[in-house]
């Protein structure tokens, strides 16, 4: 049982670290720190309690244990309903600290009845009449969440936090409480291997998909110190030839006029082709040094809307050429918040133009903007031919690029998009189908600074309507 309480420990830990402020993953945690502590309570009982005997310190290990039991019996279902009644509804406050005050109401009546000390008597069937349709009510609520979500970000976390918790807590319950009301007693020994079985679902999902945020964390750290690497790297590079490349333009363009003067034109072609890759060389170095430059934010107000439409407006000629038809999804209502424009339209470029690359016998491109009470959100989506799944996880590492042509693809655009988008707190996530396309979302954090957030509170209603047309499944 030792095993129990520091494999969910540690999932619990990594869960809050990761988002702290979220409160559907403080709830995930919750029932997650509940269950670790029925793992602490057998450790106590079979453990720790025959090697004190009848000591002072027997009677706190008992008190221990009694309230490690209390909390694996009734504080799992508990937390689990309040997490599924937060992933599925996100509920105003008001509404939350009712929910919270009303579902412990139970637990209350529990406690009264039966007491856990001196000696903590569990009424497992008794206990049932509302542990069961709270576990049962937490699992609709998740799974219906799921069948109804289309976000297709959304609706791939969901599925693995349903694969994780919903087997997960059912089986803990039924051995818990049905089993053990049955005379059954020591069947809940077996909960070692259903928290293995979660164990197991939690680090497949981080590392494959995502789970809560979590590898996103991950992910966040190691592209920030390949990107300090980069950024050192080019600056050298950049620094070293610099030199060098202007001694040979100097000498190119004067051997150029002694071959005009002369008339030598062997040498005349020579010459040109290297100040021609003299320019090529230069252009390379430009380029890779602008989108690895550690670029101070301009914050000003701006509106996401109209940034969107500013980089449709730029690249017009270009959709029209490629054959790509566009369609908006975009909110009516004026919602602007601060932040650096220039980078921020750079980066929906960037975005706009990898999905016009991805269909170059033209198709559709759909986007959509979206506001939550947290975030802004801009949702990219093309109907190209998609990214194998083994390099979805890499397209934003530098230098790193699917494409074809790299004459001038230096597999840094989205690594720019990534850099941009993190230094403004959000994130950069992809979700691709080979056959059907790639969707992009680009997500932003709304802060309370000034007018700008109390803006968002007027314009709410129209928001939500302006921008609730859904986009094709992926």
């Amino acid at each position: 049982m030792l095993l129990v309480f520091m494999f969910l420990t540690a999932m619990g830990i990594v869960l809050i670290v990761t988002e702290p402020k979220s409160i559907s993953v403080r709830w995930a945690s919750a029932t997650i720190f509940c269950g670790a502590s029925g793992g602490l309570s057998a450790v106590i009982e079979d453990d720790i309690i025959p090697i004190l005997g009848d000591s002072f310190l027997s009677g706190l290990a008992m008190f221990g244990n009694n309230l490690t039991s209390f909390l694996t019996q009734y504080g799992v279902p508990y937390s689990f309903l309040m997490f599924a009644i937060v992933k599925s509804f996100s509920p105003a406050k008001k509404n939350l600290w009712a929910c919270t005050a009303l579902l412990f109401i139970p637990i209350i009546l529990t406690f009264v009845l039966n007491p856990f000390y001196p000696r903590f008597m569990v009424p497992y069937l008794v206990g049932l009449v509302w542990i069961g349709p709270y576990v049962l009510v937490a699992s609709f609520l998740l799974i219906y969440s799921y069948m109804k979500e289309e976000n297709p970000f959304a609706k791939r976390e969901r599925f693995w936090t349903n694969v994780a918790y919903i087997p997960t807590i059912l089986f803990v319950v039924i051995t818990n409480n049905l089993v053990r009301g049955l005379g059954f007693e020591n069947i809940w020994r077996l909960n070692l291997w259903i928290v293995l079985y979660a164990t197991v679902v939690f680090l497949y999902a981080v590392f494959r998909d995502g789970f809560a945020g979590v590898r996103l964390l991950i992910q966040r750290h190691q592209m920030n110190q390949s990107l300090k690497a980069v950024h050192i790297g080019t600056a050298f590079l950049h620094h070293s030839l610099k030199n060098d490349l202007g001694i040979i333009k100097l000498l190119g363009y004067k051997v150029e006029h002694m071959a005009s003067q002369s008339g030598d034109k062997e040498l005349q072609t020579d010459v040109n082709i290297i100040i021609d890759s003299y320019e090529r060389i230069q252009f390379l170095l430009d380029k890779i040094q602008y989108q690895t430059n550690e670029r101070e934010l301009q914050l000003t107000s701006n509106s996401l809307t109209e940034m969107v439409e500013n980089s449709l407006q730029r690249l017009r000629p270009l959709l029209e050429k490629s054959g790509v038809e566009v369609h908006r999804s975009l909110p009516e209502a004026e919602f602007r918040w601060m932040c650096d424009q220039l980078q921020i339209e750079e980066a929906i470029n960037n975005i706009i133009m990898n999905g016009i690359d991805a269909m170059p016998s033209g198709g559709e491109l759909f986007i959509r903007v979206y506001y939550t009470s947290k975030q802004a959100r801009v949702v990219i989506k093309d109907t190209g031919k998609g990214i194998p799944n083994k390099h979805l996880h890499r397209i934003v590492e530098p230098f790193f690029s699917t494409k074809q042509n790299t004459e001038h693809n230096m597999g840094l655009g989205l690594t720019y998009c990534y850099s941009v988008l993190d230094k403004h707190g959000g994130s950069l996530e992809f979700h691709s189908q080979l056959g059907e396309g790639t969707t992009v979302l680009m997500t932003f954090p709304l802060t309370k600074e000034g007018s700008i957030w109390n803006q968002f509170a007027s314009c709410w209603s129209k928001t939500i309507r302006g921008g609730n047309e859904d986009l094709p499944n992926t």
